[in-house]
């Protein structure tokens, strides 16, 4: 790799200056991956590997997979409680990064891709956790086009990784599941023991129902605790629009009106489906990963126990910006929309069990998403759906 417009040379490696952030990448004659300190520093300056490393024997440390829009906000809410973070991810969106973690966020960052098993055991080589958080996913239409990647992405590597927690003593794995693998023809509010669907209609739902599974049998022996979580439909700010059509739908509109856009509610977004705050969900997150409990294998639901409709969806809109043109598309049941949901969820046991605070509601979420996008450094990389 040659030195590109701002970079130094140090050694066998490289260090790139992107903004504050000095970022060590290798060159080819090195292992692919990548580490670095992730600590807002003057241009230039290297990252301390030694100093991230005495951070992590003296606090619990936590691993997250996946720095996106709920890797980023879990990561935030462990360090306010005093881990250490390590990051893992294939692709770095540094600026998204430090709007969500601040400037001076000491988390160690690691870019590598996690299918790729020989350099993620290199890149993970150095790293003890205590705790494992899978936030990585295959999802959507993205899923449903390639069965086969999916089974990869979303069942062997949570296993791997699994695997290698129990290999370097790790004392628990919590793994982001679906709200997915419950039946769609619910008849009550929906708990942890509700129905699952049988057979599944999407690829997706089915390779979170196989991690489920497979992880289960793996807990049970290996000694392993494994934790599941189930959110309903996640929104917030991300790095992308969404990582599901449905929080797509939701994020794209609320960009819009913070931009000024007249918002048009798409003809497909006609049902009542439960959206629920990228923090809430970190929060379940953190409580799994630091409940007192004996049991290898639990799972838990994350939501806002309650429903939003379209209508509701745009009141909600339009009291949160009242100069900007809120209006609802034609009904168009033929479109493919967010998933039809006639009961909420009941969250007492995850209130209760983890200890977490109650979820907001869709006018709260709404607003702190709205908030969130306003204090954001940029939104060029928030790009609008084009479904009209």
């Amino acid at each position: 790799m040659r030195p590109s417009d701002g970079s130094v040379e140090s050694g066998p490696a490289m260090w790139l200056n992107r903004g504050h952030i000095a970022i060590r990448t290798a060159v080819p004659d090195e292992c692919p991956p990548w580490k670095s300190e992730f600590r807002v520093s003057p241009t230039g300056a290297e990252p301390s590997a030694k100093k991230a490393k005495e951070a992590m024997a003296r606090h619990p440390h936590v691993l997250i997979t996946g720095a996106g829009m709920l890797g980023a906000h879990a990561a935030r809410l462990f360090l306010a409680r005093g881990w250490g973070v390590t990051l893992v991810d294939r692709e770095v969106k540094e600026r998204y990064l430090q709007d969500i973690l601040g400037e001076d966020a000491p988390v160690t960052m690691i870019q590598v891709d996690l299918s790729d098993e020989h350099a993620t055991a290199q890149a993970l080589q150095d790293v003890r956790p205590d705790v494992v958080l899978n936030t990585a996913a295959l999802v959507a239409a993205r899923a449903q086009l390639d069965p086969v990647l999916t089974l990869d992405i979303n069942v062997k590597m949570p296993l791997r990784l699994a695997q290698w927690a129990t290999s370097v003593g790790a004392e628990r794995f919590v793994s982001i599941s679906s709200f997915g693998v419950y039946a769609a023809d619910q008849t009550t509010r929906i708990t942890e023991s509700s129905p699952t669907m049988s057979p599944h209609v999407s690829h997706y739902g089915a390779s979170k129902a196989a991690m489920e599974n497979i992880l289960g049998a793996y807990a049970v022996a290996s000694g392993l605790k494994c934790v599941m979580i189930r959110p309903a439909i996640i929104y917030g700010y991300g790095p992308n629009l969404g990582g599901s059509i449905a929080s797509a739908i939701l994020e794209d509109l609320v960009v819009r009106a913070v931009r000024g856009e007249a918002v048009v509610l798409p003809p497909g977004m006609t049902s009542e489906s439960e959206y629920t705050y990228v923090g809430d969900v970190a929060e379940a997150a953190f409580g799994a990963a630091t409940y007192d409990t004996d049991d290898v294998f639990a799972v838990f639901n994350a939501g806002s126990q309650q429903t939003t409709s379209t209508t509701r969806f745009a009141d909600v809109l339009r009291a949160l910006f009242p100069d900007v043109s809120v209006t609802e598309a034609p009904r168009d049941d033929t479109l493919f929309g967010p998933p039809r949901q006639q009961h909420a969820t009941d969250l007492t046991r995850t209130i209760d069990t983890l200890q977490i605070p109650v979820p907001r509601t869709i006018e709260a979420g709404l607003a702190q998403f709205v908030d969130d996008l306003r204090s954001a450094s940029h939104l060029d990389h928030v790009t609008s759906l084009s479904w009209r």
